[in-house]
């Protein structure tokens, strides 16, 4: 879908393989995609789907550094 160096992550796929069926907990799989990207430019990618969430995310910033975006598309594509 995407240009392999296009800096786009897609969390459905591995490593992190969230589901965004509206039925599995993605927190732990988010928060380790925030972590792992931390610093860079990176963008995180949510395909089509519902996405649980059940704590908060933390998203450090510090000023001045870079962050990754998240991104994703509509419920109805």
């Amino acid at each position: 879908m995407f240009p392999s160096d296009a800096g786009v992550v897609d969390l459905t796929q591995p490593p992190y393989a969230i589901k965004g069926d509206g039925k599995t907990d993605c927190t732990v799989g988010i928060q380790r995609a925030l972590d792992d990207t931390a610093g860079s430019m990176k963008i995180l990618y949510f395909p089509k789907g519902v996405y649980l969430v059940s704590d908060t995310l933390k998203w450090g910033f510090a000023g001045g550094e870079r962050r990754p975006v998240l991104q994703g598309t509509s419920l109805s594509g």
